[in-house]
């Protein structure tokens, strides 16, 4: 007897190993040669491959890297039961506890053989510096990786953190790597040796798929009247148990199921006809789970309904059945979890209730997977999983060898079956089942759909039988089951149905009601803008809601601000209150976008994700934010008064007489140039309409076109209308010019009312009167011209030949009375 098999009986108390390739596997690994990569089936003993080098170790430690804590519990329970030390360092250890162990393990000689921790737990300061000691001084036999599949993107059950661990292969090249698995396909094989980076070349173990032990088949739930007294029957028929044997060692069996409900439901169901279970499943608290595990461990309920999550480690091997109620996710799944009955090499069944509904389900489920994928990594991880489930599908929707679809997922050669699946047993009848299932499942589609009915005879004469037999019952008073008093007990059902239905709404108004008026009352002192307009802006949007995004905003801010206080500073020094305000406004601009609740939220959880993510750098708008000042009351009062002086001062477009005159009037003596611009922009034509760059004389003005074209051949003037007319001829000398006023009669007429002021520009007389020149400027202020105008004419055209007179001509009290003037 050599070293290592007198320590499988020393340490583990077996005399020989389960398996020639187990056997080779050890003696692989304790030569410490190769990395070695193990895939055996659950119940194989894959487990040993790696404990029992260990063990060949002295004052060493083997680090095992484990994908559950529950996983790690059952591995560190059964070698406690061995006698061999074993101990985890994990998040729910007391301080006391993990200090127990660091201190061990830094000792000369630890007593601990096996270390297990979770691969998150690896990437923490304090493992990567108590690995570094552990290398260092040469006590790290091995480094193990349990439930290796977890590496590869297409396993079942992924875990980004296994990835990372490949960087610690590189990092330490002395030391031997063993990674082992229960369902590797050829990709999943493929995605192991790369990703974990293990040397080559590496010494690869692997047993076969098929387990000759286990029979699988496969129950069509619409093809029964009873599924679960189906189940029932089944159950007891599999746990048929030896009244010689110990309570521990009583066959057991498992039934998963899809959800919570479900494990409740059927345990509740399977409990009444005669079959002790319990049921098992995330929604219970951890004693509770602990103790339902124990008492099936133990045998006091040989049955226990759970969620996938059971089983994952739990080494009993006396389960002579694993049921799954409905249809597993993928192939390898369901490999390892049906692979936990028969790890005794005793007769097992792995059966499946299949119900077209429950793969319904799954299928929306996986395709929502992929559709809410955002990164290319992830839709093909959804993908992966969906092709998995389409084989599934084919397994129970296909009449053929169950062993095979294993065979094939594995990349292995189909195995020699016989009758250990229904297929091989007896095909003709789970085709015939398999036929039956189809027809249900599409007559129930089609019922669903509204193309087939049974009881629509409104179209036939009478409506058919159901008419004739309804009225004849109606005559008679006949009180069957099928007429009125079905009809009356449909009648108070609808009633009932629709008063229950008015008393939620009633409720629902109520709740809705005072809804709103707490909302408006949490707006008087919501620290949001506009928090009065929180539901009208966007509907269903309240504020509490809003006060806890911007809450959520504002700690993520000071966080941002709070981490890189030396690194990155912002440009203005910036309180809790500045913080505050720049949490206020950007919440702001995402209400103010928002049209529904849903955008609301988009839209700020992705504000703080963003926030959260700048750990390198400050948010940029935390950056260049500058903070508002905080005015007193006092200075706020300031600025008002201030503002409504400016307002006072500001024009409103009015202009007075006064203002207008005194714009106009200057010194009689004086003596002003009336610059182009001024006569182009500031003068405005008068009602006649004359063009101001042509006028130049007053006799232009008033003179009949006819007139006026014998007289003056280079000037234009309009017919109709008068203006500023300039003679072409002739340019005003601006040295000479003097002003007049003149004001012109002013019509008391009340259909005739017009005022014209005139400002006649007259340059003095040169030697030669062809040099005279005349600038006549004619505003009117109000009106058109009236009939006055016309008796103007002909009183103007007897002064043209003499100077104008610098008076102002004041206005007859009668209409047609002489002219006063005035100084």
């Amino acid at each position: 007897m050599d070293n290592v098999t007198e320590k499988l009986l020393q340490c583990f108390g077996h005399k020989k190993f389960k398996s020639e390739l187990q056997e080779r596997a050890v003696r692989a690994i304790a030569r410490g040669v190769h990395d070695v990569y193990v895939s055996m089936p659950t119940g194989s003993g894959k487990s040993l491959c790696f404990q029992l080098p260990a063990m060949l170790q002295d004052n060493k430690v083997a680090i095992v890297f484990s994908p559950l804590l529950a996983l790690i519990k059952d591995q560190i329970d059964h070698l406690t039961r061995l006698k061999i030390q074993a101990e985890s360092i994990n998040s729910k250890m007391t301080s006391k506890d993990r200090e127990r162990v660091l201190n061990d393990l830094q000792s000369m000689k630890p007593n601990t053989r096996f270390l297990y921790i979770t691969p998150e737990q690896a990437a923490t300061v304090t493992f990567k510096a108590l690995l570094e000691h552990l290398v260092k001084y040469k006590k790290v036999s091995y480094i193990i990786v349990d439930e290796a599949h977890c590496v590869s993107e297409w396993g079942h059950d992924f875990r980004p953190d296994y990835l990372k661990l490949g960087f610690l292969r590189e990092k330490f090249k002395s030391i031997p790597w063993v990674a082992l698995t229960a369902t590797a396909s050829t990709e999943v094989t493929k995605d192991i040796l790369e990703n974990l980076k293990l040397l080559h070349p590496v010494a690869q173990f692997k047993t076969p798929s098929f387990r000759r032990n286990l029979f699988y088949d496969v129950v069509y739930q619409n093809c029964i009247e009873d599924e679960v007294g189906d189940l029932a029957e089944f159950l007891k028929k599999s746990l048929k148990d030896d009244d010689n044997v110990k309570a521990r060692d009583k066959n057991a069996a498992i039934v998963y199921c899809r959800t919570r409900e479900q494990t409740e439901d059927i345990a509740r169901m399977l409990c009444n006809k005669g079959v002790k279970s319990l049921a098992y499943h995330g929604g219970l608290k951890g004693s509770e789970r602990v103790s339902v595990q124990e008492q099936w461990f133990n045998g006091e309920f040989p049955c226990v309904c759970a969620t996938v999550s059971f089983g994952m480690g739990v080494d009993k091997a006396s389960v002579r059945a694993v049921v799954h109620w409905g249809l597993p996710q993928n192939v390898a799944a369901y490999y390892q979890e049906s692979g936990r009955a028969g790890r005794d090499g005793k007769p097992a069944f792995c059966r499946i209730y299949y119900c077209r509904s429950e793969r319904n389900a799954v299928d929306f489920l996986l395709k929502s997977d992929i559709a809410r994928s955002k990164t290319p990594e992830q839709k093909q991880r959804c993908k992966n999983a969906y092709k998995s489930f389409e084989i599934m599908v084919k397994y129970c929707e296909d009449v053929g060898c169950r062993h095979k679809t294993f065979a094939d997922y594995f990349g292995e050669e189909p195995p020699r079956c016989g009758t250990r699946c229904d297929a091989c047993t007896d095909a003709r009848a789970v085709r015939r089942a398999l036929e039956q299932h189809m027809r249900r499942a599409m007559s129930a589609t089609l019922h669903r759909a509204g193309f087939v009915s049974h009881d629509d005879s409104s179209d036939l004469y009478g409506q058919g039988r159901d008419g004739q037999k309804r009225e004849i019952e109606s005559y008679y008073g006949d009180g069957g089951d099928d007429s009125d008093g079905e009809s009356s007990r449909r009648r108070v059902a609808e009633e009932t149905r629709s008063l229950i239905m008015h008393e939620f709404a009633q409720r629902k108004k109520s709740i809705e009601k005072d809804k709103k008026s707490n909302d408006s009352e949490s707006a008087k002192y919501s620290k949001c803008k506009a928090a009065d307009s929180t539901s009208t802006k966007v509907n269903g949007l309240t504020v509490a809601s809003r006060e806890s995004y911007l809450s959520l905003l504002k700690n993520a801010l000071n966080e941002n601000l709070a981490s890189l206080k030396d690194v990155d500073e912002p440009i203005k020094p910036l309180s809790k209150n500045n913080v505050e305000q720049c949490a206020i406004e950007l919440e702001y601009e995402a209400f103010s976008s928002s049209t529904v609740i849903s955008l609301y939220r988009r839209a700020m959880t992705k504000l703080i994700a963003t926030v959260k993510a700048s750990k390198d750098s400050l948010y940029f708008r935390l950056k260049t934010f500058e903070p508002k000042k905080r005015e007193t009351l006092g200075e706020l009062v300031k600025d008002f008064e201030k503002s409504k002086q400016g307002e006072s001062h500001k024009s409103h477009g009015f202009i007075t007489a006064s203002q207008l005159e005194g714009g106009r009037i200057e010194d009689k003596n004086g003596a002003r140039e009336l610059s182009k611009a001024d006569r182009e922009t500031k003068r405005k034509a008068n009602s006649f309409k004359k063009d101001s760059l042509t006028q130049t004389k007053l006799k232009s003005f008033f003179t009949p076109k006819t007139a006026q074209e014998s007289s003056e051949t280079s000037s234009s003037a309009s017919d109709d209308e008068g203006g500023l007319i300039i003679d072409e001829h002739s340019k005003p000398d601006p040295c000479e010019s003097t002003l007049k006023l003149d004001e012109i009669e002013d019509n008391t007429d009340e259909d005739d009312i017009d005022k014209t002021l005139k400002i006649e520009e007259i340059s003095s007389n040169s030697k030669n009167d062809s040099n005279s020149k005349t600038l006549v400027i004619n505003i009117t202020l109000q009106g058109v011209p009236s009939k006055r105008a016309n008796e103007e004419k002909v009183e103007h055209e007897q002064e043209d030949t003499h100077p104008v007179d610098e008076n102002i001509k004041g206005s007859p009290n009668k209409k047609h009375g002489p002219a006063k003037k005035k100084n």
